[in-house]
């Protein structure tokens, strides 16, 4: 018999969790919202190629392939490549100034997203 309530008492709390929007599941990974938006370097000799960050994801102007944020600490952000899921960098991003500096990318010409960048 105590077993038998155990279980019910367990399914009752299991019930009242499921109605009030209790999951398991993590929350969804983001980049804050001040990244969200298209940015330029702010030295455009450097490179003319533009970076677009959503919610959930990093893109480059200049190439056909996108990355995945897939884990935040901080103001390090660890992505994946949309073509490539064993390409998996880790920037450190952060607004300084109302601009969004770059670094730990192992980039170079138009990949290279190190260095300073503003919204456009």
């Amino acid at each position: 018999m105590k077993r038998e309530k155990m279980f019910f008492f367990g399914f009752i709390i299991i019930m009242v969790l499921t109605m009030t929007g209790f999951t398991l599941s993590p929350p969804p990974v983001e980049f804050p919202p001040e990244f969200w938006g298209t940015w330029q370097r702010l030295d455009q000799s450097v490179a003319s190629s533009t970076r677009t960050i959503t919610a959930n994801t990093f893109t480059n102007s200049s190439q056909q392939s996108y990355w995945i944020l897939t884990k935040v600490s901080k103001d390090s952000y660890s992505l994946r490549n949309s073509n490539n899921p064993q390409i998996k960098p880790r920037y450190i991003m952060k607004i300084v100034g109302g601009n969004l500096v770059i670094s730990g990318c192992t980039g170079s010409g138009q990949s290279d997203c190190n260095g300073v960048w503003t919204k456009i």
